[in-house]
């Protein structure tokens, strides 16, 4: 198997420090589904939820990592549901991006492996089922 480069070791190294940083701070934040945990970090409110007064598909994120990391997956669930599957990805490629960097392994050649490509359309897909049932939801049509 190529080795990857010195320049894929750097990448993987870089990737997963993201990674283990916004699963660090989810867990340094106080979940807060009323003000947003998000304003902990002094984000302001939503811009298409104050334009539309409709939440975006984005609306609870911050909030439910905060609660995935303090290992409440109900508050999560509550807070953006689609939040718990991104939550676990960012999770569990931590490992992925520090074994292929350990290992020399590059970075194309990794993601090939595990059919990123995949993942991030499944992620997507649910990304935007989550997002049309929440707002079917606020516009009471379920």
């Amino acid at each position: 198997m190529p080795r990857g480069t010195l320049a894929d070791r750097i990448v993987w190294i870089l990737l997963a420090s993201i990674a283990t940083a916004v699963i660090v701070t989810a867990a340094v934040l106080t979940p807060d589904p009323v003000h947003g945990s998000s304003a902990q970090l002094g984000f302001p409110p939503c811009g298409f939820q104050v334009f539309t007064g409709f939440k975006c598909p984005g609306c609870g994120l911050t909030t439910c990592f905060s609660y995935m990391a303090h290992a409440d997956p109900g508050g999560a669930w509550h807070a953006n549901a689609f939040g718990i599957a991104l939550f676990l990805a960012t999770l569990a490629f931590v490992p992925l991006a520090l074994f292929s960097a350990w290992r020399g392994i590059g970075v194309t050649r990794m993601l090939d492996r595990i059919h990123a490509e995949r993942i991030v359309i499944a992620l997507a897909l649910l990304c935007l089922l989550n997002w049309l049932v929440r707002f079917g939801f606020e516009l009471g049509a379920l």
